[in-house]
């Protein structure tokens, strides 16, 4: 069927292996997101594996921003998210998106090359014992 695609499967199958307990070992990640030095007080932050560095897994975490623009993340429930490198998402609007965006236009609060995986060129290696400020972004215009 079309939508059992790999992708999909290797999702599902990452799901189940972290909700019994055989996931991979996951790092702590805290940081904060600003814009020309100014907290991003909304919003969400995305990390998606980064297939083209190497990332061994599809598992990507999203995370709200608070209005000092800090987030933590998790994964499946988790604190923390798997090593690895992943491509940064920054998705902050001044006003929400209606229930059915059809039409809808974005009143982005950042750059608008930050709300794409296939844009954004924020990147970071999530490891062991990152120094610190390793996941603030601080966007530019």
């Amino acid at each position: 069927m079309n939508w059992l695609n790999p992708l999909l499967i290797a999702g599902l199958i990452s799901y189940l292996l972290a909700a019994a307990g055989c996931g991979p070992k996951l790092e702590s990640v805290k940081g904060r997101v600003t814009f020309a030095g100014r907290p991003v007080p909304k919003g969400h932050i995305w990390f998606v594996p980064d297939l083209e560095k190497g990332a061994e897994h599809t598992q990507f975490s999203i995370c709200p921003l608070n209005m000092n623009g800090e987030f933590e993340l998790a994964t499946y429930g988790e604190n923390g998210v798997p090593p690895g490198w992943y491509k940064i998402v920054i998705y902050a609007t001044k006003s929400e998106p209606p229930s059915s965006p059809t039409g809808w236009t974005p009143d982005w609060i950042v750059p608008a090359k930050y709300t794409s995986d296939q844009t954004t060129d924020l990147r970071v290696e999530v490891v062991a014992n990152p120094r610190p400020g390793m996941y603030d972004f601080d966007l530019k215009p």
